[in-house]
Parts: C-alpha cells; structure tokens; sequence
C-alpha cells in the first residue's frame, strides 16, 4: 500500500488543481508531508495511550476480553479496514476527477486526496507495527529475523507489483487518464 501513496496519488495530483490558495500551488509531491504528519500524530497517540484507543474501538470484535490490549492479529485486521476504506475514497475519488474532466474539463482540487493519503498512511502504519509485533511474539527466536526479513520482502515485492501496474496503466491509457 505504501507505493500507491507515493506512485499513483501523485500521478493523480499531476492532473488536480493545485492552485490551494492565490499564492500557493502544491506540487504533487507534498502528499508525502501528510503520510509524514500521520506517522508523527500516531507515534504520539500510542505513546500517549493509542493502544487503549484502538482497544475500545476493537472490543466490538468477538473474543475480545475487556480490559485487554488487541492482539497483532486484531490490529492488522483494523489496518485492512483502513485500507478498504481509503481505497474505497480513492477509487470516489478517481471516479469524479474523471467525471469532472469529462463533462466540463474543470479540475478537482488536490486536497481531495488528502483524506485517501491520511487513512491509507494509518492503514500502513498499523499493518507494519502489528506484523513486526505478531513476528516478534509467535516466531521462535532463532527465527525472529528470518521472519522479519521475509515481511520486508513482501512489501518490496508489493511496491514492484505496484509499479509494474503503474507503468503498464500509464503506458496504455495515457490519453484517457493522466
């Protein structure tokens, strides 16, 4: 998920209006400072009590005792959730960039994919945090490095994916998208 943050967003913001204010354009790149805010506003939300949080807001799952902490389990699940969610904005998203473009070549703003960047930047998070804790806990400690370079693996495997998907969408619909 993280490629599509710094990929596919930004090819998106190419084609937004980024005119925000009479003296301020933001360049597509900037989409970075908000995954950067996020990760800085939930460093400080589980430093401060963000596990108790998420904790209440997973209680509603069944299994869950109250008076625990969720388990890496729940929390990667609770970052899938996320992660549907934000590409379901997205996918909004890109459905009335393209409806705007077409009936009245007018732009949408580039702050419409700031929500999308905010909950797909959490989904990460919390999708990292609780696989580096699930490896930690449940691989014996001969292992535990092995696994955690295996969860690298995948998420370079999954940004390679990403582009190829990038590369081959951009490639062949130029002229109707980007």
């Amino acid at each position: 998920m993280s490629a599509l943050v710094t990929s596919l967003f930004e090819e998106q913001a190419l084609v937004m209006d980024r005119q925000v204010t009479p003296w301020l354009i933001l360049p597509p790149a900037s989409l970075d400072f908000f995954s950067i805010a996020r990760a800085l506003f939930i460093g400080f939300l589980n430093a401060f009590g963000g596990a108790r949080w998420i904790g209440h807001l997973i209680r509603c799952c069944p299994g869950s005792r109250y008076g625990e902490n969720p388990s890496a389990l729940q929390m990667q699940g609770l970052g899938l959730v996320f992660c549907i969610i934000g590409t379901a904005f997205a996918a909004v998203v890109e459905y009335w960039r393209l409806k705007t473009m077409s009936d009245d070549r007018s732009l949408l703003s580039i702050l419409w994919l700031v929500p999308q960047t905010l909950i797909i930047g959490a989904s990460m998070h919390i999708n990292v945090a609780s696989s580096f804790d699930f490896f930690y806990r449940e691989a014996p400690d001969e292992m535990r490095m092995a696994s955690n370079c295996v969860l690298f693996l995948f998420h370079g495997c999954g940004n390679y994916v990403n582009m190829t998907a990038i590369q081959i969408t951009s490639t062949g619909s130029m002229h109707l998208c980007f």
